[in-house]
């Protein structure tokens, strides 16, 4: 939260001294919409775009033709949450062999077929997109939870089934379990024992504390990051973990048709 007006001023200032009326939507927990307002108003910075603040509690935040995200609560000393991204299906290949046999061209109506639309030939036949359309593409799936050393709701499990990257914290080392749920955190064996549950494809651990640090930069007093990654691989049963960093970027491929 702490960055998130200054953020806001720098993509301000990227967008010249011109207003604009591209809106920007921030979603966050009750109280963040006075929290911007304030910060602001005592920096006397001025933003060239319009802004919307949504205050949540809980669940479907958004939902669009390409993506839905729902929230859910967790465990830890203040308001945190986790937060489900799905993307919709995405429709089959067009059997381009199959349109031109029923005499259509390639052209605009092969875009509206493919966008779920049926079309009329000037002959009167019309053709529908289940005719010539393959299997649906599954939508992808990633979750992201913030800091927590569990979750509150009891579906949480089942809207992160089967995703294809979950991004969970692991503040501590196994060793220190107890520490870190007092704190309200969680170590790589956690993390590891929810991507199990909801049967995650990936898992990527972030939010360490400052004694982790690369193999190439430990001291005197330092842990190896490392041993979180091995952590929670022994949980995972040999599944690769990824350990976050800044800037990291991970792809994740589209599925096969069902």
């Amino acid at each position: 939260m702490f960055g998130l007006p200054g953020f806001l001023c720098t993509v301000s200032l990227q967008c010249g001294s011109t207003p604009t009326n591209q809106h920007v939507d921030i979603y966050g927990p009750v109280g963040l919409r006075s929290f911007i307002r304030m910060s602001l108003e005592v920096s006397h910075s001025q933003l060239v775009f319009p802004y919307t603040v949504h205050e949540y509690g809980t669940y479907r935040l958004l939902e669009n033709e390409q993506f839905t995200v729902k929230a859910f609560k967790l465990y830890h000393r203040i308001p945190s949450f986790g937060f489900v991204i799905t993307e919709k299906d995405r429709p089959g290949r067009l059997n381009v062999g199959k349109l031109q046999e029923l005499g259509l061209q390639p052209g605009p109506l092969y875009g509206k077929l493919k966008l779920g639309s049926a079309v009329t030939l000037e002959s009167g036949q019309t053709i529908s997109p289940c005719d010539v359309l393959g299997d649906p593409v599954p939508g992808r799936k990633i979750c992201i939870l913030g800091d927590c050393s569990g979750v509150v709701a009891s579906g949480a499990a089942q809207l992160c089934r089967d995703a294809d990257l979950l991004i969970h914290e692991a503040t501590l080392d196994d060793g220190q379990m107890e520490k870190a749920k007092d704190h309200g955190h969680s170590t790589p064996k956690m993390a590891a024992e929810f991507a199990n549950l909801c049967r995650a494809k990936r898992l990527v651990l972030t939010h360490f504390s400052q004694r982790y640090k690369p193999p190439g930069l430990v001291s005197e007093g330092d842990e190896d990051v490392t041993v979180l990654k091995t952590q929670a691989e022994s949980v995972l049963m040999g599944q690769s973990v990824i350990l976050a960093e800044d800037f990291l970027t991970i792809s994740i491929p589209l599925k096969k048709p069902l």
